[in-house]
């Protein structure tokens, strides 16, 4: 399917670019706005989920997070997720702008972190109608001994950059499977081979991050926010076999938001291969039919309420 490159600024500034992948059916139709994996870029897992969106009449607008891939962000692949909830809110913006999209018509999707990053913008955005997100990350957490020797790195690298030295960068994931400073819930050599392939295959990745990246992490509080997406109609799509965000998290995690919701648990399937291979039309059949439906013209009656 083909798509447009587009690009579109951020409040404080940026530049941040994507792959627009607009819908046939003429004006003002239903739009989701998709973020990929944490630390990838577009080009990573999510083409194809906005190629099927596309295919049933719904436009989709994935972009790079700001300081990855082709958008703007110095330094780079430095992670802030409170600045990529931010973004998220500029991207519905523009789509707003767009004669093709329906300015009350959009949604948020994001998978993994940023399914977290996902659902704390539809809590802070009302301007979107509904979110998706797939295998939302649950455990953000350090261990004690993990987070003081993070802290620690991550002062020292403060001076150092003060000092005029470049910004010290960790892998996303180690070559023995693990996250830096045991971050999270756990990750495996699939991660890491994932990693590596996609960097051999985009110029814009790199298996790496910065150290003030886990800094803002270790900061970051979404799950205080899970109980403000409603009245948001919300729904979270599970991996059974998801070793990196449990599947009883990710049910404990959709039990607390107290709005419309909707829950998708996927037999056979992993954190890594959800989006792709055997039951994948079926995983985005129930997608593409909650956006439908949340998505569809609202009367000017039950707009005006």
């Amino acid at each position: 399917m083909a798509y447009e490159k587009v690009s579109f600024r951020t409040l404080d500034g940026l530049t941040l670019r994507g792959h627009l992948y607009l819908a046939k059916g003429g004006q003002l139709g239903p739009a989701v706005i998709l973020l990929p994996g944490f630390s990838f870029i577009k080009e990573i897992l999510v083409p194809k989920v906005a190629e099927h969106f596309q295919t049933a009449g719904i436009t989709a607008l994935s972009f790079d997070p700001r300081s990855l891939g082709e958008s703007d962000g110095s330094p780079r692949r430095d992670i802030d997720p409170s600045r990529h909830v931010a973004d998220l809110h500029d991207a519905l913006t523009y789509l707003q702008t767009l004669s093709e999209v329906g300015a009350d018509r959009i949604g948020f999707w994001g998978f993994s972190f940023n399914g977290v990053v996902a659902l704390n913008a539809a809590a802070l955005d009302k301007r979107a109608r509904c979110v998706i997100a797939v295998s939302p990350l649950t455990d953000l957490s350090y261990p004690e001994d993990g987070l003081r020797e993070m802290l620690a790195a991550a002062m020292e690298d403060r001076a150092a950059q003060l000092a005029g030295k470049a910004p010290r960068y960790v892998p996303v994931v180690q070559k023995d499977g693990n996250c830096p400073f045991g971050w999270g819930a756990g990750t495996s050599l699939i991660e890491y081979g994932v990693a590596e392939r996609s960097a051999a295959m985009f110029e814009n990745y790199c298996n790496e991050m910065s150290v003030q990246s886990h800094y803002r992490i270790s900061t970051w509080r979404p799950y205080d926010l899970i109980p403000l997406v409603a009245p948001t109609p919300a729904m979270i799509v599970t991996a059974e076999l998801d070793y990196m965000s449990p599947p009883e998290k990710q049910k404990a995690l959709f039990n607390r938001l107290t709005g419309p919701k909707e829950y998708q648990s996927v037999p056979e399937k992993g954190h890594m291969d959800l989006l792709g291979g055997k039951g994948f039309e079926n995983i985005m059949a129930k997608q593409v039919d909650f956006l439908i439906r949340h998505l569809a013209k609202q009367s000017k009656m039950k707009a005006a309420l």
